[in-house]
């Protein structure tokens, strides 16, 4: 089961790697709103996108070395999922965006 599980997650990741490098190439135009520079949060949005296709594909290298070579289907299995994380913190950052800014980018965040 293990086993399944870390390829089917090292495939999904891979597609997500794919469609971040997308992402991370036009994030650039977060800052199109006049003082959207000076918005924290926006910035934060901005390095998680640029650092999701590297964790993405990083991630899927790291889980297939551990899946072949060691055999350890539930250590690569954990591995696979650490884009999560820089998912989980592109999540948070959007929802303050709006939470805090009413969805404004060039608001003065704290």
């Amino acid at each position: 089961m293990m086993k399944r599980l870390a390829i089917l997650s090292n495939i999904l990741f891979s597609i997500i790697g794919v469609v971040a490098v997308f992402l991370a190439l036009t994030s650039v135009m977060l800052f199109d709103a006049p003082g959207s520079e000076n918005n924290n949060i926006l910035w934060v949005l901005f390095w998680s996108s640029i650092a999701l296709p590297f964790t993405c594909f990083g991630s899927v290298l790291a889980s297939l070395t551990i899946f072949f070579k060691s055999k350890n289907y539930k250590k690569a299995l954990w591995v696979s999922f650490l884009p999560c994380i820089v998912i989980a913190i592109m999540i948070i950052s959007m929802t303050l965006i709006q939470i805090l800014c009413q969805g404004n980018f060039s608001c003065q965040s704290r």
